[in-house]
């Protein structure tokens, strides 16, 4: 694993885990906020060619299933 890709894993690790910790709080909208600036970085990124498709990839489905996390938690608060 490169360094690249080690930077990338702890990133996305720290990510998901602050996501969680919004949604643990209940704070849905803060939960939402850091998906878009993860994929934002994600995607810059990407771009630049410091990630390859298969990252990228991986980054999308991360970002998808906490979308899904985040949305069901709050539809079942409400």
């Amino acid at each position: 694993m490169s360094t690249n890709e080690m930077d990338v894993a702890s990133y996305s690790e720290f990510a998901e885990e602050s996501i969680r910790k919004f949604i643990e709080m209940g704070n849905y909208e803060g939960a939402h906020v850091q998906l878009c600036s993860y994929l934002l970085e994600m995607q810059d990124r990407f771009v630049s060619n410091e990630i390859n498709r298969k990252t990228w990839r991986e980054s999308v489905r991360l970002y998808r299933r906490l979308t899904m996390a985040v949305m069901e938690e709050s539809n079942i608060q409400q």
